[in-house]
C-alpha cells in the first residue's frame, strides 16, 4: 500500500498538470494508443488513434456534419434564404427550402392567373408556368380569370363567383300577341337581345289583342288602338240636331260620335229646323220674306212665284 506521503504526493503533482493545461484538449483514455487486437492468425498487431469530433464555431453540429464550422449561422438548423448565394442549411442546394421563398400557382391556360384549387410550390424564382396570382376559376379557360370583364353568356368570366353582373341588360317586355310592344306590367332583365315571346317595346294596352298598341292607327269604334289612354280621338265624327228631318241640322247643336245618331244630321247650314222645306239647296221662292235656301238673302234669285215647279224639295238647279 501507498505510504501516505506517497499519496501526497501524487495528488500535488495531478493538480500541477492541471494548472498547467489549461486551454488544452485534454485526451481521455480513448484519445491513447492502444494496442490493436493481435489475436488471430495474421500474426502482426497495429495500434489505432481515435478523437472526438470538434465544433469550431460553437452552432451545436461538429465539424462532421457541419459543412462550415467556421461560420456559427451556418449549419443543418440554420434558416435558408433567397438568393444569398450560401448553402445555410448544409442540404448541398442553395435557396432549397428558403423561409422567404415565394409562393407559385401553376397557370395551365397562360393568361397569367393561377388556379385557385392548385397547391402552391415554394421557390426563390418563377418556375415556368407557374405564376404568383392564384384567382382563376377555370384553368383551363384563358378567357375566364379576374381581369376578364363579365360577357352576358351565363358563365363567371371574372371568377367573382357571380354570373353576367356586369354586362349590359335591358329590359324586355311580355309580348304575348306578337304585335312587336309588350306589357310594360311584366318585364324581365336580359342582356342576350330579343327573345321569343318578348319585346323591346312597352305600352301595350291589351297584349291578348294583337290590332291593339301604340303602332295601330285609331279607328272609330269606341276603343283605344293606338293605346294612348283615349278612343276614338280624332277619328269622330259631328253630326247636327236636325228637328225636322229634313237631312240639315243647325249648327248650334252638335254630337260627335262614329255612327249618325237618331235625330242628327250629317250636314248643317239648316236656318230654320222647325221647317222641312226651308234648307240649304231649295228652290227660293218670291216674295215670300223667307230665306227659304238659308243662303242668307230673302227672295234671292232665281226664285219661283208659284206652281208645280216650286214644290217644295226642288233645287235651283232643276230650274
Amino acid at each position: 500500500m501507498a505510504s501516505r506521503k506517497t499519496r501526497l504526493r501524487t495528488r500535488i503533482l495531478a493538480a500541477g498538470l492541471a494548472l498547467s493545461c489549461a486551454g488544452c484538449i485534454v485526451l481521455t483514455s480513448q484519445d491513447r494508443r492502444v494496442p490493436a487486437d493481435t489475436s488471430g492468425d495474421s500474426g502482426t498487431s497495429s495500434t489505432t488513434t481515435s478523437t472526438d469530433a470538434r465544433d469550431l464555431d460553437g452552432d451545436g453540429f461538429d465539424e462532421a456534419h457541419d459543412c462550415d464550422d467556421t461560420d456559427p449561422d451556418i449549419h443543418p438548423d440554420a434558416d435558408e434564404w433567397c438568393n444569398d448565394g450560401v448553402d445555410s442549411d448544409c442540404s448541398g442546394d442553395e435557396d432549397d427550402d428558403a423561409v422567404d421563398a415565394t409562393a407559385w400557382y401553376p397557370d395551365e391556360d397562360e393568361d397569367t392567373w393561377g388556379s385557385d384549387s392548385a397547391t402552391a410550390t415554394y421557390a426563390c424564382s418563377e418556375p415556368a408556368g407557374w405564376v404568383q396570382t392564384h384567382e382563376d376559376c377555370d384553368d383551363n379557360d384563358s378567357s375566364i380569370h379576374p381581369e376578364q370583364p363579365d360577357a352576358c353568356d351565363d358563365v363567371d368570366n371574372d371568377c367573382d363567383n357571380a354570373t353576367d353582373e356586369d354586362a349590359d341588360f335591358e329590359t324586355l317586355y311580355a309580348d304575348e300577341d306578337g304585335d312587336g310592344y309588350g306589357d310594360e306590367d311584366v318585364t324581365m332583365a336580359s342582356c342576350a337581345g330579343s327573345e321569343d315571346g318578348w319585346s323591346f317595346a312597352s305600352g301595350d294596352c291589351d297584349d291578348e289583342d294583337e290590332d291593339r298598341s301604340p303602332a295601330e292607327p285609331e279607328v272609330c269604334d269606341k276603343a283605344d288602338q293606338d293605346c294612348d289612354g283615349d278612343a276614338d280621338e280624332g277619328v269622330l265624327s259631328t253630326y247636327y240636331l236636325d228637328e225636322d228631318g229634313d237631312g240639315y241640322g243647325t249648327s248650334s247643336t252638335t254630337t260627335e260620335g262614329c255612327s249618325l245618331p237618331t235625330g242628327y244630321a250629317e250636314a248643317s247650314g239648316d236656318c230654320n229646323d222647325d221647317n222641312e222645306c226651308v234648307r240649304p239647296g231649295v228652290i227660293e221662292y218670291c216674295s215670300n220674306g223667307v230665306d227659304d235656301n238659308c243662303n242668307g238673302a230673302t227672295d234671292g234669285f232665281p226664285c219661283c212665284s208659284g206652281g208645280d215647279g216650286c214644290i217644295c224639295g226642288y233645287t235651283a238647279t232643276a230650274w
